[in-house]
């Protein structure tokens, strides 16, 4: 029997395409030509404030070079996930690149800051864990918490007093505290110092999106770590590649006291890195470029780090 496609859940999706309409929530697929400060989208010339691409490193030449030489030795994908043959040479100079800019020691990298997120914390939490984050947390690190079958803890944005009070109560084996950097729609920053400190009194893991801080806060676009002065060896930090290092990717890293067995557990489990394939190798050597780039003396003047 073949069904009526106007019949199909009666028209449902339909009717809430409709009432998304009269709402104004209906979205679009605006077309973009660049990422610069000046784009054409739609046909429109504009001034661009919508872009992550916060140092225009998309757009540099010796990041496009970068990317280019790469396809001509390695190709254009890599054919296969991390764990079968998709591991190349810039894969592994990307990560350990990644650990030197950061202050790290072990790095492991992600196809995006969603996939980090959801790997990562989907990974590490389980039924006997609380996860604890800050209500306005991206939507990656909720749909991880979720999909890690976790107790979840909601407080209220950079709360610390509520955190403690969740925490002291907790009855949970395991427990995180998970937190932007940097929160993407405000722009502010969470309070690490405190934070951390409330975590280390509960015995909690740190988990610090800085997918908005990597490359454009701190010393010499560290990251929001750097910029609060914090060199805890117990905070595990995601970030991604497709923001102010104007690449694509992202990454796990920590300093190895904890991250050295957190991560090799995390490449073992987490089916965001295992079931997928890997980045191409150009967009790692791109990566490693723009990340070089940012740490040569010509971009530290005048950046929004110096401020």
């Amino acid at each position: 029997m073949v069904m009526d496609k106007n019949t199909f859940f009666d028209g449902f999706y339909s009717k809430e395409l409709v009432r998304l309409e009269k709402e104004n929530l209906l979205r679009t697929l605006p077309v973009a030509y660049g990422t610069d400060r000046v784009i054409e989208i739609n046909g429109t010339q504009s001034l661009n404030f919508c872009s992550n691409n916060y140092l225009n490193l998309a757009n540099h030449t010796e990041v496009i070079k970068a990317a280019k030489d790469a396809m001509d030795k390695y190709g254009v994908g890599s054919g296969a996930s991390r764990l079968v043959t998709g591991t190349f040479v810039p894969h592994i100079e990307l990560e350990d690149k990644i650990s030197e800019f950061k202050g790290t020691t072990k790095t492991l990298l992600f196809n995006s800051g969603y996939h980090a997120n959801l790997g990562v914390i989907s990974a590490l939490a389980d039924r006997d864990s609380e996860i604890f984050m800050d209500k306005l947390n991206h939507a990656s690190i909720i749909d991880g918490a979720i999909l890690s079958r976790a107790t979840i803890t909601r407080y209220p944005h950079k709360d610390v007093e509520y955190l403690e009070e969740k925490l002291k109560n907790s009855k949970s084996k395991k427990k995180f505290v998970i937190t932007d950097g940097v929160f993407s729609m405000d722009g502010d920053f969470a309070p690490l110092n405190d934070i951390l400190y409330t975590a280390n009194k509960y015995d909690a893991m740190v988990i610090v999106d800085d997918a908005h801080g990597t490359g454009a806060t701190g010393k010499y676009g560290k990251g929001t770590l750097d910029a609060l002065n914090i060199k805890a060896k117990n905070v595990i930090q995601i970030g991604t590649l497709g923001k102010a290092i104007g690449t694509f990717g992202a990454f796990v890293t920590g300093d190895l006291e904890i991250a050295g067995d957190v991560i090799d557990y995390i490449k073992n489990t987490a089916r965001s890195f295992i079931y997928t394939t890997s980045l191409p190798p150009a967009l790692c050597m791109s990566s490693i470029r723009a990340i070089e780039l940012i740490d040569e003396e010509p971009m530290r003047r005048g950046r929004l780090w110096d401020n």
